[in-house]
């Protein structure tokens, strides 16, 4: 991806990069999400059953949760990005604070 938005960056094609990135953050906010809403249920199964591994004694629940949990901030993540994404768009600055990514004023 970032191959991508850097050739389309080369050639002046800003609005097209801007809408990459809008792409790219809601499908990355869309799958996590996903992940999120569906592993719940998941994690909650393990643990009312505390299944263990065959091989050894180790419970799963407590790998099933770090790893929801991981993509529940991957997916509070995105939804900032495609925020500040969206906004570049606009012409607005989110963070005036924060440095410029690829050349475009975020």
């Amino acid at each position: 991806v970032t191959f991508v938005l850097d050739m389309f960056k080369k050639r002046c094609h800003v609005k097209v990069v801007q809408m990459a990135r809008i792409f790219n953050s809601t499908f990355t906010l869309t799958l996590c999400s996903a992940c999120s809403w569906w592993g719940y249920p998941s994690v909650m199964r393990l643990y009312a059953t505390q299944r263990a591994t065959q091989s050894l004694d180790f419970v799963l629940w407590p790998f099933q949760l770090c790893l929801l949990l991981g993509f529940t901030l991957m997916a509070l993540i995105a939804m900032f990005q495609l925020y500040q994404d969206v906004c570049a768009v606009c012409g607005k600055t989110v963070f005036p604070w924060a440095e410029s990514e690829e050349g475009i004023d975020i």
